[in-house]
């Protein structure tokens, strides 16, 4: 299920996906052959959300929503961050930036810009009163100013997506409104 695919322009194709409760990633060379078998992401719990799969250079980050084995835990965001065609098999928690309502953190959405950083965006929340925010991190995955809101208020929103261009990054998002 959710299957992804990223392009890295003269080095290879990473592909992600969903098969029941796991994350699986793998790398294709161009010429479609195996670089890199699928392998299982460890680090998951019960269930886990689509995956995002982006790359920049040398450098590819795989991002997915988590819920913990543990029954009273919230959902998280883990992310995988290694090298183009490598093992991204181990995922940890994103320790994610003050300022947002807390609880739930589900659908998150990564890319990369043409300067080395990247942007993450997660929906955060409880049902009904999730807000949809985005951090901007350097090449070193640290993060760069504070966490922005880019959802208008609260409400209940799908999993966005994040495009870029050049330095310049736009947000699509759902909001569901009663039946619509």
């Amino acid at each position: 299920e959710s299957l992804r695919a990223v392009v890295v322009p003269g080095r290879a194709v990473g592909i992600v996906y969903r098969h029941g409760a796991k994350i699986w990633v793998g790398w294709l060379k161009l010429d479609g052959t195996v670089m890199l078998a699928a392998e299982v992401v460890r680090g998951t719990g019960r269930k886990v959300g689509k995956p995002m799969l982006a790359a920049s250079g040398g450098q590819a980050v795989l991002v997915f929503a988590n819920l913990p084995k543990d029954e009273d835990a919230a959902k998280e965001v883990r992310w995988v961050v290694g090298g183009v065609g490598g093992s991204l098999a181990e995922s940890e928690v994103v320790k994610l930036p003050k300022g947002g309502p807390g609880g739930d953190a589900i659908a998150p959405a990564v890319a990369s810009m043409a300067d080395g950083r990247w942007i993450l965006m997660w929906t955060e929340g409880r049902s009904g009163n999730r807000v949809l925010r985005a951090q901007t991190y350097d090449a070193a995955f640290r993060t760069l100013g504070d966490a922005l809101r880019v959802s208008p208020g609260t409400g209940n929103f799908g999993q966005g997506t994040v495009g870029v261009s050049s330095t310049r990054a736009a947000v699509a998002f759902l909001l569901s409104r009663g039946r619509g």
